[in-house]
Order: structure tokens, then sequence, then C-alpha cells
């Protein structure tokens, strides 16, 4: 990465999967500006999977660009165009411009409370040809990621199947080291402990301070 690149990029995170860290633009950077200081020939167009907390202009683009969500779903797992861009010790930095921008112009509105995604993960980079095409599109461009299934489970809200989990008895707390079932009702539980995902709805494990579970999530 050349230091006029770097001198453009705000450090936000780390990659989930790979440790790699993650840069946006900074300040008044755009697109424009990244170009002509070489990102994109010094760098490999990637596909970020993420997490986010969405602001409202964002989710009302995911739905009409044909995404399922739930009402007032804000947690949404989302594909972004990033860039792997080679660092000056060996290692590699994750580079989502969409982020500064979507920022920008969500602070841009009246509603300022809600501008801003204020939990954002990368969970992992792919190669853009997991998703022909979708590099083709634009630097900014992000799309929901439906395939991706969130880690967390709880009841249908409609009842329906019942959302089973398992729970051990250990011997040292007077169980008998075995398993008893448990109905988890709309409690959010690990999705590996459920006996049948599939009976469950898929979901988040965590919300923002303030926000409400039953409607975030």
């Amino acid at each position: 990465m050349s230091p006029t690149l770097r001198s453009l990029l705000l450090a936000v995170g780390t990659v989930i999967a790979t440790g790699a860290t993650i840069y946006t633009f900074s300040g008044g950077t755009t697109v424009t500006d990244a170009r002509d200081a070489g990102m994109f020939n010094t760098c490999t167009p990637r596909i970020a999977v993420t997490r986010e907390v969405v602001a409202p202009r964002l989710r009302q683009r995911l739905l009409d660009d044909g995404a399922a969500l739930r009402p007032r779903q804000s947690h949404v797992r989302l594909l972004r165009q990033a860039y792997r861009c080679p660092e000056g010790d060996g290692g590699t930095a994750l580079v989502l411009p969409g982020w500064r921008a979507m920022q920008r112009r969500e602070a841009a509105r009246d509603d300022a409370e809600d501008v801003l995604p204020v939990l954002n993960e990368v969970v992992r980079d792919v190669p853009c040809a997991s998703e022909p095409g979708f590099c083709d599109v634009s630097p900014l461009h992000v799309r929901h990621a439906p395939g991706e299934v969130p880690p967390c489970v709880r009841a249908r809200p409609d009842a329906g199947l019942r959302c089973l989990r398992r729970e051990a008895l250990p011997a040292i707390a007077g169980g008998d080291g075995g398993f008893r079932v448990v109905d988890m009702g709309r409690t959010v539980t690990p999705r590996a402990l459920a006996i049948d995902a599939g009976a469950c709805e898929l979901v988040e494990c965590s919300v923002v301070a303030g926000e409400d579970p039953e409607e975030a999530l």
C-alpha cells in the first residue's frame, strides 16, 4: 500500500476470520481520490461479508432490491465491495470504501440520531468469482447476503414448530452427565445448541445497547 493511499484511510477494525486490518476512507476522501492514489492498481478486488446495524435509508434500499427482512429488522448480513491491499510488513489490509460513503450519506439526513451502523463487523472476505458480476458494479456496491446463516436462533413468533435446545446436566451440578431438552421460546441461543435449527428463527446473537431484540434481530 502506497504512503499516499495509506494517508487517505482510517483503520476501523479487523476481519474476524483472518485478523487483517480493515480500513475505510477518512475525511472527505472519495473513490476518485483513491483511484488517483493508485488503490485500484495495487489492490485486489474482493467481496467482504459483513454484519451491520443498518440505518433506515440503507435498509430501504435493501428492501427495494428484494431483500427479505423482518419488520424493523436492522441487524443484517451484507456483501460489500472491498479491496485487499498489501501492507509494508508483508501482511494484507482490507479496504471497504462503502462504509465511509454510506456514513456520509446517512449523516446528511435530518434524523441524525439513527445515522450510522454502530456495530459493523467483517466476518470474512471472499473472491469476486464467488458472486459473479458483483465486483463489476461499483467500489461502493452493497447487497443483502441471504445465503449467510446467522449464528443464533430463537423460536418463531408465529409458534408452529418448537425451537428446542440441548442443555447439559453435568454430574458435578447434581445431574446425570447427560442432557435435557429446553423449549427456548424467544430466548436467543447459539445455533449449534439447537436440536433442529430449521424449526427456529435464525438471528444474530447480540444487539446494541438500547435496542429491542424483538425488533432489531
